[in-house]
């Protein structure tokens, strides 16, 4: 029988191909409420999956509940759960929260830069942190081009 640690994978494989990727947000966080209730433990992997399903939803006050999830487990310096968390807060309109979670990122990928420029954008903002980048030293013009030609 396998042991409840040797679980967490499977139950973080099993929301994000079954639900979460089939954009069955409910369902998905059905599942995590019930691995909760059930004292199952989850790792730094099952929490990405819940907060797209909490982004897809539109359900804040949740993903809330999970952002404090992450901290108090350590996975705050995680890229995958920072990027989630942006993304749940910038599809939200909550630039500001999405902004915070960038900035205390010790180190910033190609998804971190996209996710940021995405919640911007779907709020007519993109060009606002765009120029933030470029400011910064953390972006420039070229390295966007191609994504602007695609538009």
């Amino acid at each position: 029988m396998a042991k409840p640690h040797q679980l967490v994978p499977f139950y973080a494989t099993l929301l994000d191909s079954l639900f979460s990727s089939l954009n069955l947000f409910s369902q998905s966080l059905s599942i995590f409420r019930q691995m909760v209730l059930a004292h199952k433990p989850f790792d730094r992997h099952t929490l990405p999956v819940v907060l797209k399903s909490c982004a897809g939803l539109s359900a804040l006050r949740l993903g809330q509940q999970v952002h404090g999830a992450v901290l108090v487990n350590g996975f705050g310096l995680d890229l995958a759960n920072s990027n989630a968390l942006m993304n749940m807060y910038g599809k939200g309109g909550h630039l500001v929260c999405a902004r915070k979670v960038f900035d205390r990122m010790w180190k910033r990928n190609e998804i971190a830069f996209s996710t940021m420029m995405a919640g911007y954008g779907m709020h007519g903002k993109c060009g606002e942190v765009f120029d933030r980048m470029v400011e910064a030293g953390e972006a420039r013009w070229c390295d966007f081009y191609g994504s602007f030609e695609c538009m």
